[in-house]
Protein backbone atom coordinates (compact mmCIF):
# COMPACT_ATOMS: atom_id res chain seq x y z
CA UNK A 1 0.00 0.00 0.00
CA UNK A 2 2.40 2.46 0.99
CA UNK A 3 4.73 1.54 -2.33
CA UNK A 4 1.28 2.32 -4.32
CA UNK A 5 1.19 5.25 -2.31
CA UNK A 6 4.42 6.76 -3.14
CA UNK A 7 4.02 6.24 -6.90
CA UNK A 8 0.79 7.77 -7.12
CA UNK A 9 2.38 10.91 -5.24
CA UNK A 10 5.46 10.48 -7.45
CA UNK A 11 3.46 10.50 -10.62
CA UNK A 12 1.24 13.19 -9.88
CA UNK A 13 4.59 15.41 -8.83
CA UNK A 14 6.30 14.19 -11.83
CA UNK A 15 3.43 15.10 -14.18
CA UNK A 16 2.96 18.61 -12.66
CA UNK A 17 6.53 19.19 -13.20
CA UNK A 18 7.00 18.00 -16.71
CA UNK A 19 4.43 20.19 -17.69
CA UNK A 20 5.87 23.42 -16.31
CA UNK A 21 9.34 22.68 -17.16
CA UNK A 22 8.22 21.92 -20.94
CA UNK A 23 5.46 25.51 -20.30
CA UNK A 24 7.93 27.79 -19.14
CA UNK A 25 10.20 26.96 -21.97
CA UNK A 26 8.39 27.21 -24.45
CA UNK A 27 7.05 30.93 -23.26
CA UNK A 28 10.84 31.40 -23.82
CA UNK A 29 11.05 30.12 -27.28
CA UNK A 30 7.23 31.84 -28.41
CA UNK A 31 8.47 35.39 -26.79
CA UNK A 32 11.74 35.41 -28.04
CA UNK A 33 11.77 33.78 -31.89
CA UNK A 34 7.94 33.06 -32.68
CA UNK A 35 5.76 36.14 -31.51
CA UNK A 36 8.23 38.77 -33.08
CA UNK A 37 8.27 37.29 -36.76
CA UNK A 38 4.80 38.67 -37.05
CA UNK A 39 2.11 41.12 -36.42
CA UNK A 40 0.00 38.41 -36.91
CA UNK A 41 0.41 37.03 -33.02
CA UNK A 42 -0.33 40.17 -31.28
CA UNK A 43 -3.69 39.93 -33.20
CA UNK A 44 -4.34 36.12 -32.10
CA UNK A 45 -3.75 36.60 -28.54
CA UNK A 46 -4.23 33.07 -27.26
CA UNK A 47 -2.50 31.55 -30.27
CA UNK A 48 0.43 31.28 -27.36
CA UNK A 49 -2.11 28.31 -25.78
CA UNK A 50 -2.11 26.87 -29.24
CA UNK A 51 1.43 26.66 -30.39
CA UNK A 52 2.53 25.45 -25.90
CA UNK A 53 -0.75 22.76 -26.41
CA UNK A 54 0.64 21.38 -29.95
CA UNK A 55 3.94 21.01 -28.87
CA UNK A 56 3.88 20.17 -25.44
CA UNK A 57 0.99 17.25 -25.74
CA UNK A 58 3.21 14.78 -27.92
CA UNK A 59 6.18 16.03 -26.12
CA UNK A 60 4.66 15.13 -22.50
CA UNK A 61 3.28 12.19 -23.85
CA UNK A 62 6.55 10.53 -25.16
CA UNK A 63 8.09 11.47 -22.12
CA UNK A 64 4.89 9.47 -20.40
CA UNK A 65 5.76 6.35 -22.51
CA UNK A 66 9.60 6.36 -22.75
CA UNK A 67 10.40 7.16 -18.75
CA UNK A 68 7.44 5.93 -17.04
CA UNK A 69 6.52 3.33 -19.90
CA UNK A 70 2.55 5.20 -19.35
CA UNK A 71 0.17 5.04 -22.45
CA UNK A 72 -1.27 7.78 -21.73
CA UNK A 73 -4.41 7.87 -24.64
CA UNK A 74 -5.11 4.29 -23.39
CA UNK A 75 -4.86 5.30 -19.49
CA UNK A 76 -7.23 8.34 -20.02
CA UNK A 77 -9.78 6.44 -21.99
CA UNK A 78 -11.17 7.14 -24.98
CA UNK A 79 -14.87 4.87 -24.85
CA UNK A 80 -17.63 5.45 -27.18
CA UNK A 81 -20.42 7.34 -25.92
CA UNK A 82 -23.86 6.72 -27.04
CA UNK A 83 -26.41 9.83 -28.24
CA UNK A 84 -28.33 10.13 -25.25
CA UNK A 85 -25.06 10.27 -23.06
CA UNK A 86 -23.55 12.94 -26.12
CA UNK A 87 -26.67 14.92 -25.46
CA UNK A 88 -26.68 15.18 -22.11
CA UNK A 89 -23.03 15.34 -21.59
CA UNK A 90 -23.26 18.88 -24.16
CA UNK A 91 -26.86 20.28 -22.69
CA UNK A 92 -24.84 20.38 -18.94
CA UNK A 93 -22.04 21.76 -20.91
CA UNK A 94 -24.06 24.47 -22.74
CA UNK A 95 -25.50 25.33 -19.32
CA UNK A 96 -22.14 25.78 -17.43
CA UNK A 97 -21.44 28.66 -20.48
CA UNK A 98 -24.46 30.12 -20.28
CA UNK A 99 -24.18 29.86 -16.09
CA UNK A 100 -20.89 31.59 -16.47
CA UNK A 101 -21.64 34.60 -19.32
CA UNK A 102 -24.83 35.52 -17.22
CA UNK A 103 -22.36 35.28 -13.81
CA UNK A 104 -19.40 37.13 -14.85
CA UNK A 105 -22.38 40.04 -16.46
CA UNK A 106 -23.36 41.25 -12.88
CA UNK A 107 -22.53 44.33 -12.26
CA UNK A 108 -20.90 43.83 -8.66
CA UNK A 109 -18.86 41.36 -10.42
CA UNK A 110 -17.00 43.13 -13.23
CA UNK A 111 -16.68 45.56 -10.11
CA UNK A 112 -15.00 43.77 -7.50
CA UNK A 113 -13.62 40.75 -9.83
CA UNK A 114 -12.32 42.81 -12.76
CA UNK A 115 -9.90 39.31 -13.53
CA UNK A 116 -13.60 37.76 -15.17
CA UNK A 117 -13.86 40.07 -17.50
CA UNK A 118 -10.32 39.65 -18.20
CA UNK A 119 -9.86 36.73 -18.73
CA UNK A 120 -13.04 36.09 -21.16
CA UNK A 121 -11.75 39.13 -23.24
CA UNK A 122 -8.30 37.17 -23.40
CA UNK A 123 -10.01 33.98 -24.26
CA UNK A 124 -12.79 35.21 -26.58
CA UNK A 125 -12.33 38.42 -28.65
CA UNK A 126 -9.17 38.86 -29.86
CA UNK A 127 -8.00 35.65 -31.81
CA UNK A 128 -9.63 34.83 -35.02
CA UNK A 129 -12.26 32.22 -35.00
CA UNK A 130 -9.87 29.30 -36.95
CA UNK A 131 -7.45 29.91 -33.62
CA UNK A 132 -10.40 29.81 -31.47
CA UNK A 133 -11.16 26.74 -32.50
CA UNK A 134 -7.88 25.28 -32.53
CA UNK A 135 -7.96 26.13 -29.02
CA UNK A 136 -10.86 25.02 -28.59
CA UNK A 137 -10.62 21.54 -30.22
CA UNK A 138 -7.01 20.65 -29.82
CA UNK A 139 -6.54 22.12 -26.44
CA UNK A 140 -9.26 20.65 -24.35
CA UNK A 141 -8.52 17.38 -25.77
CA UNK A 142 -4.79 18.08 -24.39
CA UNK A 143 -5.87 19.63 -20.93
CA UNK A 144 -8.38 16.61 -20.16
CA UNK A 145 -5.94 13.83 -20.51
CA UNK A 146 -3.69 15.65 -18.38
CA UNK A 147 -5.80 16.84 -15.74
CA UNK A 148 -8.32 13.80 -15.81
CA UNK A 149 -6.78 10.68 -17.88
CA UNK A 150 -3.63 11.74 -15.84
CA UNK A 151 -4.08 13.50 -12.71
CA UNK A 152 -7.19 12.75 -10.91
CA UNK A 153 -6.96 9.21 -11.97
CA UNK A 154 -3.68 8.76 -9.72
CA UNK A 155 -5.07 11.12 -6.65
CA UNK A 156 -8.17 7.96 -7.31
CA UNK A 157 -5.72 5.68 -6.22
CA UNK A 158 -4.23 7.34 -3.44
CA UNK A 159 -7.77 9.19 -1.75
CA UNK A 160 -11.57 8.31 -1.70
CA UNK A 161 -13.20 9.75 -5.08
CA UNK A 162 -14.40 12.40 -2.95
CA UNK A 163 -11.28 14.02 -1.58
CA UNK A 164 -9.75 12.86 -5.41
CA UNK A 165 -12.42 15.59 -6.77
CA UNK A 166 -11.98 18.21 -4.68
CA UNK A 167 -8.06 17.56 -5.16
CA UNK A 168 -7.76 17.76 -8.66
CA UNK A 169 -9.92 20.66 -8.45
CA UNK A 170 -7.56 22.95 -6.53
CA UNK A 171 -4.87 21.99 -8.92
CA UNK A 172 -6.86 22.54 -11.73
CA UNK A 173 -8.44 26.43 -10.62
CA UNK A 174 -5.02 27.06 -9.01
CA UNK A 175 -2.19 25.33 -11.80
CA UNK A 176 -4.50 27.43 -14.86
CA UNK A 177 -5.05 30.65 -13.27
CA UNK A 178 -1.42 31.31 -11.08
CA UNK A 179 -4.43 30.60 -7.88
CA UNK A 180 -5.87 34.01 -7.92
CA UNK A 181 -8.28 33.21 -5.47
CA UNK A 182 -11.54 34.37 -7.99
CA UNK A 183 -10.47 32.70 -10.75
CA UNK A 184 -9.25 29.32 -8.92
CA UNK A 185 -12.79 29.14 -7.15
CA UNK A 186 -14.16 29.25 -11.40
CA UNK A 187 -12.13 26.99 -12.13
CA UNK A 188 -12.39 24.26 -9.30
CA UNK A 189 -15.94 24.15 -9.98
CA UNK A 190 -15.97 23.55 -13.40
CA UNK A 191 -13.41 21.33 -13.02
CA UNK A 192 -16.25 19.26 -10.14
CA UNK A 193 -18.54 18.81 -13.01
CA UNK A 194 -15.82 17.55 -15.60
CA UNK A 195 -14.74 15.49 -13.36
CA UNK A 196 -18.02 13.93 -11.88
CA UNK A 197 -19.08 13.19 -15.87
CA UNK A 198 -15.99 11.38 -16.35
CA UNK A 199 -17.01 9.40 -13.05
CA UNK A 200 -20.03 8.48 -14.68
CA UNK A 201 -19.55 8.04 -18.32
CA UNK A 202 -15.58 6.23 -17.66
CA UNK A 203 -14.74 8.13 -20.79
CA UNK A 204 -12.81 11.32 -21.28
CA UNK A 205 -14.73 12.44 -24.29
CA UNK A 206 -17.21 13.10 -21.58
CA UNK A 207 -15.04 15.95 -20.13
CA UNK A 208 -13.68 17.10 -23.56
CA UNK A 209 -17.47 17.23 -25.13
CA UNK A 210 -19.03 19.27 -21.87
CA UNK A 211 -15.57 21.34 -22.29
CA UNK A 212 -16.29 22.36 -26.31
CA UNK A 213 -19.70 22.85 -25.34
CA UNK A 214 -19.30 25.56 -22.17
CA UNK A 215 -16.28 27.39 -24.16
CA UNK A 216 -18.20 27.56 -27.59
CA UNK A 217 -21.03 28.80 -26.42
CA UNK A 218 -19.19 31.52 -24.39
CA UNK A 219 -17.57 32.54 -27.71
CA UNK A 220 -20.89 32.91 -28.97
CA UNK A 221 -22.08 34.80 -26.21
CA UNK A 222 -19.23 37.30 -26.38
CA UNK A 223 -18.96 37.42 -30.04
CA UNK A 224 -22.16 38.11 -30.76
CA UNK A 225 -22.95 39.80 -27.82
CA UNK A 226 -26.15 37.88 -26.81
CA UNK A 227 -26.47 38.99 -23.31
CA UNK A 228 -29.55 39.04 -20.33
CA UNK A 229 -29.23 42.62 -19.35
CA UNK A 230 -31.93 43.14 -16.74
CA UNK A 231 -30.47 42.37 -13.22
CA UNK A 232 -33.25 40.17 -12.50
CA UNK A 233 -33.83 38.44 -15.16
CA UNK A 234 -29.93 38.16 -14.82
CA UNK A 235 -30.29 36.42 -10.92
CA UNK A 236 -33.42 34.75 -12.56
CA UNK A 237 -31.61 32.86 -15.13
CA UNK A 238 -28.52 32.08 -13.19
CA UNK A 239 -30.85 30.24 -10.53
CA UNK A 240 -32.30 27.73 -13.45
CA UNK A 241 -28.89 26.92 -15.09
CA UNK A 242 -27.30 26.46 -11.35
CA UNK A 243 -30.30 24.02 -10.97
CA UNK A 244 -30.95 22.68 -14.42
CA UNK A 245 -26.71 21.63 -14.04
CA UNK A 246 -27.21 19.88 -10.33
CA UNK A 247 -30.30 18.04 -11.27
CA UNK A 248 -28.83 16.89 -14.49
CA UNK A 249 -25.86 15.77 -12.18
CA UNK A 250 -28.59 13.99 -10.16
CA UNK A 251 -30.19 12.33 -12.49
CA UNK A 252 -27.28 10.82 -14.45
CA UNK A 253 -25.93 9.58 -10.93
CA UNK A 254 -29.29 8.47 -10.02
CA UNK A 255 -30.32 6.26 -13.54
CA UNK A 256 -26.61 4.71 -13.00
CA UNK A 257 -27.22 3.37 -9.85
CA UNK A 258 -30.46 1.84 -11.16
CA UNK A 259 -28.65 0.23 -13.53
CA UNK A 260 -26.12 -0.79 -11.60
CA UNK A 261 -28.44 -2.25 -8.70
CA UNK A 262 -30.29 -3.87 -11.95
CA UNK A 263 -27.18 -5.84 -12.85
CA UNK A 264 -26.55 -6.76 -9.79
CA UNK A 265 -30.09 -8.08 -9.15
CA UNK A 266 -30.16 -10.12 -12.57
CA UNK A 267 -26.16 -11.91 -11.46
CA UNK A 268 -28.12 -13.06 -7.92
CA UNK A 269 -31.60 -14.24 -9.69
CA UNK A 270 -28.83 -15.97 -12.33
Amino acid sequence: MKKTTSKSLFNIVWIIAVYFVLFYGLIQVYSRFVYPTSGWFEDNPIAFIVFNDIIQMPLLFFIMLKVRKVHIFKEAGFTKLGMPQVVTIVSIGLLMGWFTDLLFSLSWIKVHFPQFEEILAYLNDGSSVLVFLAFLLYGNIYKEMLFRGMIFKELRRLSPLTAAIIIQGILYGGLFFSFDIPLTVYGFLGAVVFALLYVRYRSIWAPILAQYACQGSQYVFRRSETHVADPNMQYLFLAITGIAIIALLIVIFNKHRGLQANAIGKEGAA
